[in-house]
């Protein structure tokens, strides 16, 4: 898990986001409906505001959502910033779309709402479900929503409102198989329910979610998406059904699959996977070092390289589990904390990087007291920060801030600030709107619409 854009899945969103880059935002209108049915306490929080927010809808009809170069213009990044002042005003501007002055900004439009995930939209989109034109709307509203949080959204700032309310409606997408038809989404994810996963992932940590992924899985389900399933659970220290993976390991190795083994892989680093990794070590799905970065992470041996070395390791550690193998790695630390402290920090900021996993809470807790591994201790916080574990982490954090004084690095409080637990130091949701809305460099794909 990560920060902002998500590190785990890396692979995925960035198949994702060049499927999405070639495809454009042309496509008709999603047709014509009645007043958005938008919960009106949405509409309420922009009264006073009204004038600037038509003055903003007017600008996006004229000059699109995205400028020359592909990132938010001026006039989208004041409707983001306005965040749910907006929606009842940008679902009516969608309602009208039989006109064709509107129609260039409607996918533009549903990248905005995706961005901003306003629970009162649900009912709308719930609305449009069915009419003709709303899979390629809701394609874009997925990535918009990627746009916003990436892979593994845990930045405080773009905390999700209404979780339970949006666990639902992407749970019934899910079911349908609402992207379907989606060729950007089956290309570049693989699966086109899989993106669904992946937000449900991200944003939500309720009971009827764990629930939905622990049913999740037949004998036909996608091996990525039983992985996403199974990193899903993973962080809430629920068992993952090792067998069902196993199983669906083996028939992608028969269909020749092997590259979604390895993003399978990335999705939920587990010991299941590494037999089948292993004979790929220096091999072409390894030529940028894929497999072994994935091993290292899975097994915390961030010093092996080469199959030969691999083989050997495995040969002697291969039955022991992932959580033995975690224990190991501490111990490592532990050992060198003994030698040279300065030698152990380095050695926990590769860990804290490389290998992410809430089994090493206990040793965090440890290591916190030594003054040199503070900065290791934080950027593992921020690593593997979780809602679910945040009531674990909290303490530490806090614990290291404290006894660090002014010692503890800047990339290292950046690193906490951006999970939230840096008092004082928060991101607003309009300064994250706007690095995120201006980060999004596209080579001029998305350009703004003809006038």
């Amino acid at each position: 898990m990560g920060r902002g854009g998500g590190r785990r899945g890396g692979a995925i969103l960035k198949c994702a986001v060049v499927g999405a880059l070639a495809s454009g935002f042309a496509g008709e209108g999603i047709g014509c409906g009645q007043r958005p049915d938008v919960c009106l306490w949405s509409r309420r929080t922009c009264q006073g505001r009204q004038e600037e927010v038509d003055k903003l809808l007017e600008g996006v009809c004229a000059r699109g959502v995205f400028d020359e170069v592909g990132r938010f213009s001026d006039e989208a990044l004041g409707l983001v910033c306005l965040r749910y002042a907006a929606t009842a005003d940008v679902c009516e501007l969608l309602d009208k779309c039989d006109d064709r002055r509107l129609t260039e900004s409607t996918w533009g439009l549903a990248h905005l709402l995706g961005f901003v995930r306003d629970p009162a939209s649900i009912r709308w989109l719930r609305r449009r479900a069915g009419q003709e034109g709303y899979d390629a709307f809701l394609e874009r509203w997925v990535i918009g929503w990627l746009h916003c949080v990436g892979i593994t959204p845990y930045r405080a700032a773009a905390t999700l409102d209404g979780e339970a309310e949006w666990s639902g409606f992407l749970r019934e997408l899910y079911e349908r198989d609402a992207l379907s038809r989606s060729r950007l989404m089956r290309d570049g994810f693989g699966s086109s329910r899989l993106p669904l996963l992946l937000l449900l992932r991200g944003a939500c940590h309720d009971r009827g979610t764990i629930e939905f992924f622990q049913r999740l899985g037949s004998a036909d389900t996608p091996l990525l998406e039983l992985g996403a399933a199974a990193g899903y659970l993973m962080e809430h220290g629920c068992p993952i059904g090792e067998e069902r993976l196993r199983i669906a390991i083996e028939r992608t190795r028969r269909e020749g699959e092997d590259r979604s083994q390895l993003r399978a892989a990335e999705l939920a680093p587990h010991g299941v996977f590494v037999p089948a990794l292993l004979p790929h070590v220096g091999r072409s799905l390894d030529a940028d070092g894929e497999v072994q970065k994935t091993l290292r992470s899975i097994t915390f041996c961030h010093w092996l390289s080469g199959r030969r070395e691999w083989d050997a390791w495995y040969a002697v550690h291969g039955s022991e589990s992932r959580q033995t193998w975690a224990c190991h790695a501490a111990e490592r630390v532990e050992q060198l904390i003994a030698l040279d402290p300065l030698l152990a920090s380095k050695e926990l900021a590769i860990l804290a990087r490389g290998s992410v996993d809430v089994s090493l809470l206990p040793w965090m807790g440890r290591w916190a007291v030594y003054r040199p591994l503070h900065d290791g201790v934080a950027f593992w916080v921020s690593q593997v920060y979780h809602p679910f574990w945040r009531d674990y982490l909290e303490p530490i954090a806090e614990f290291v801030l404290q006894e660090s004084g002014g010692d503890l690095s800047h990339d290292a409080r950046e690193a906490l600030r951006e999970v939230g637990f840096l008092p004082g130091a928060e991101t607003s949701w309009c300064d994250y709107a706007r690095e995120r809305g201006r980060a999004w460099y596209t080579g001029g794909v998305y350009r703004a619409p003809r006038r």
